[in-house]
C-alpha cells in the first residue's frame, strides 16, 4: 500500500512542477517587450512612384505635378524629385526640386529650387516657398537668374507672377547688352526687377 501512495505523489508532484513550469514560461513569454510606438502622423495615407498628377480650376488645366515618389499625410504631401507646372494663358512655369512639401497653397522647397519660364528664364534658389494662391515665390539663400539678355545672382530672392517684380539682396548683374537691344525691338514685357546691390 505503500507503493501506491508514493507512486500518487510522484504523479501529483510531477503535475505541480509541470503547472508551475506553464505558468513560468506563459509570463516569460507575455512580458512586455519594448516597441517602439509608430505616431500615425508619420504614416503616409497614399505613397506614390512614379506619378503624374493634374488640378483643375475652371474647367481648364491649372497645375500639374509629376515626380519619383510621393507620401501624402492627413495635412500635408512631399515630394520627390518632382516637377510642377502651373498654366497661364499664354505662359508656362515649372519649379523643379529634390524634395517639396505641399501644404493647402504653399509648397516648400528645402533643398533647392530650380523655377523656368516658357520665355526660357529661370532662376535656382537654395530654398524657397511657391504661394500658388497669390503666385509668388520667396526664396532663401544664394540665388541665380538667368534670361536671354543677363545673369543676375544674389540672396534672398522673392518673385511676383501676378505684379511681374522680382526683388532680391546683394545683387552681381551681367547684363548682355546685344540680347537687350534685341528685347527692346521686340517690345518684350521683362519683370521689374527691385533690390539691394
Amino acid at each position: 500500500m505503500k507503493r501506491s501512495s508514493f507512486t500518487s505523489n510522484s504523479v501529483l508532484n510531477f503535475f505541480v512542477v509541470l503547472s508551475f513550469i506553464t505558468i513560468g514560461l506563459v509570463f516569460f513569454f507575455l512580458r512586455s517587450q519594448p516597441t517602439s510606438v509608430v505616431s500615425k502622423e508619420n504614416i503616409p495615407k497614399i505613397e506614390l512612384e512614379n506619378f503624374k498628377a493634374f488640378q483643375i480650376n475652371d474647367k481648364i488645366l491649372d497645375l500639374s505635378i509629376e515626380g519619383k515618389k510621393a507620401l501624402q499625410y492627413d495635412d500635408h504631401e512631399i515630394f520627390f524629385d518632382s516637377k510642377i507646372k502651373r498654366y497661364d494663358e499664354d505662359t508656362i512655369e515649372s519649379v523643379e526640386s529634390p524634395k517639396a512639401k505641399r501644404q493647402q497653397d504653399l509648397y516648400f522647397f528645402p533643398n533647392g529650387v530650380t523655377y523656368k519660364r516658357s520665355d526660357d528664364s529661370s532662376f535656382w534658389s537654395e530654398t524657397g516657398i511657391y504661394n500658388h494662391k497669390e503666385q509668388n515665390f520667396k526664396g532663401k539663400g544664394r540665388f541665380i537668374l538667368t534670361s536671354k539678355d543677363s545673369k543676375i545672382e544674389g540672396l534672398d530672392i522673392s518673385y511676383s507672377h501676378a505684379l511681374a517684380i522680382i526683388e532680391a539682396q546683394s545683387i552681381q548683374a551681367h547684363l548682355f547688352l546685344d540680347e537687350i537691344k534685341q528685347s527692346q525691338k521686340e517690345k518684350k514685357k521683362l519683370p521689374t526687377f527691385k533690390g539691394g546691390f
